[in-house]
């Protein structure tokens, strides 16, 4: 299929791509959609870059879950530099007034290099607020580098080890909802 898309801030995403689903029998919805791609096109105001790689997107109506999963690289116009989202997923499951939610995966960027991004513990989302109530979240870098936010109902605290030993050598707390 080819399209155009055209968001309010007035970037827009065109070009073709393949799009592959699953239909429920019984819901009579798609469980699973799968679009896959070549050579997408994003521009907006001050950038432009060529989308390569494959979107998935999951439903299981008997436990109300969703998984998101993205391989795709970014290549930016004119320069070329690539940046990389590897076996990125966003898995969550819907409670009665709440998300929980676990996300991993593989950033890259070419001037700074990776960074593995894990759900050490779920984080839990309540209806109606802004950030997780509980969880955290851990970007791991190069040489045992590392950042951890971790998620408090009223709170949130980040910690930084930036010489890869294990210890925190930075740290802030911050209201949160």
């Amino acid at each position: 299929m080819s399209f155009t898309i055209t968001f309010l801030r007035g970037a827009t995403i065109s070009g073709s791509a393949d799009m592959l689903g699953t239909i429920n029998a019984n819901g009579q919805s798609f469980s699973r959609l799968t679009l896959s791609f070549k050579s997408l096109t994003m521009t907006g105001s001050g950038f432009s870059f060529k989308l390569t790689g494959l979107l998935s997107w999951g439903y299981d109506y008997a436990s109300s879950s969703e998984t998101v999963t993205m391989n795709m690289v970014l290549a930016d116009q004119p320069s070329g530099l690539t940046h990389w989202f590897r076996n990125y997923e966003i898995q969550s499951s819907y409670g009665n007034g709440y998300t929980t939610q676990t996300i991993s995966g593989r950033y890259y960027n070419p001037g700074n290099g990776y960074l593995d991004i894990v759900s050490q513990i779920p984080l839990v989302i309540n209806n109606g607020d802004s950030m997780p109530s509980e969880g955290q979240l851990q970007f791991l870098g190069e040489n045992g580098s590392w950042a951890r936010i971790n998620f408090m109902p009223n709170s949130l605290m980040i910690e930084v080890d930036s010489d890869g030993d294990g210890v925190a050598d930075w740290q802030v707390e911050s209201a949160t909802n």
